[in-house]
């Protein structure tokens, strides 16, 4: 009897504990009928107005953003609307948003007017912010997304890490909805 109750009394000391212990919800999760839901991303559907600032410059862009591929992306498409262009060029980008079901980190596709390079970036959630990276051999990019529940902002911090080490601000921008 003493033998039973000290191998119960030694199940339960390893079960108990387990059962408080929550299981990690997965980000996402793989095939074609799964759908990618993810409460903070909702935030980003509709359409906005970016004010700010990029390489120390005034920047105004419009941009609209909706759930696409049977809802795994957000699909955020931005079009700079400052006369004349910042660039000397109209900006225009488009940017899907997901998450790998491999790796459980989101995903970001960028495309935009500079063409083909390091487009793909890897991003982590922490409260209501996701911050991406991009890895490239001549620099660092991260792109931290933060959204202001009280205001219905968005903000992006744009900063890199050039050749030599140095981190510099890149853009700050906000989005605020039309």
């Amino acid at each position: 009897m003493k033998i039973r109750l000290s191998l119960l009394g030694l199940v339960l000391s390893a079960v108990i504990p387990a059962l408080g212990q929550q299981v990690p919800h997965p980000l996402c999760v793989a095939g074609p009928q799964a759908t990618f839901e993810d409460d903070l991303l909702d935030k980003l559907a509709g359409k906005w107005t970016i004010s700010g600032s990029m390489m120390g410059r005034e920047l105004l862009q419009e941009c609209s953003g909706e759930w696409v591929l049977h809802h795994k992306f957000m699909r955020l498409d931005c079009r700079e609307t400052r006369k004349p262009p910042l660039l000397g060029v109209q900006y225009e980008s488009t940017m899907y948003v997901g998450c790998s079901s491999d790796s459980q980190r989101y995903v970001i596709h960028l495309l935009d007017i500079f063409g083909g390079g390091d487009v793909l970036g890897f991003g982590s959630r922490t409260g209501q912010a996701i911050q991406f990276t991009w890895v490239s051999p001549d620099s660092v990019i991260e792109n931290t997304f933060t959204w202001d529940a009280k205001l219905g902002v968005w903000t992006s911090s744009i900063r890199q890490k050039d050749r030599s080490g140095q981190w510099y601000i890149f853009a700050e921008k906000k989005l605020r909805r039309n």
